[in-house]
C-alpha cells in the first residue's frame, strides 16, 4: 500500500467499527516489528512464509479471542450454531 500503512487502515476502521478484528501478516518477526513500532505487542500477527493450516489455525485464534473481548458477548457464549447462549 504505497499511501498507507496496514496499522493506520485498521486504526481507521476501528474507529468506523470497534469491534474489528484484524491480523496482520508480514515476512519480518514479531518482534522486529514491535521493536520498531510498527505494532502493538499485544495485537494478533502471522509470519510468512505460512502454511494453509497454519494461516486457518491464526484467524481462527483471532477470531475466537476477540470474540471473547466484545461487550456485548460479556457473560455471553457462541454456541455450535454460532448464535449466543447465555
Amino acid at each position: 500500500m504505497p499511501e498507507t500503512s496496514g496499522k493506520e487502515v485498521a486504526d481507521r476502521l476501528s474507529k468506523v467499527r470497534p469491534s474489528l478484528r484484524v491480523l496482520f501478516m508480514s515476512g519480518y518477526t514479531d518482534e522486529a516489528i514491535v521493536h520498531h513500532g510498527v505494532l502493538d505487542s499485544n495485537v494478533e500477527f502471522i509470519q510468512k512464509p505460512f502454511t494453509p493450516a497454519g494461516l486457518a489455525k491464526k484467524v481462527r485464534g483471532t477470531l475466537d479471542s476477540e470474540l471473547l473481548k466484545l461487550p456485548a458477548l460479556a457473560g455471553s457464549r457462541a454456541g455450535e450454531d454460532g448464535q449466543r447462549v447465555r
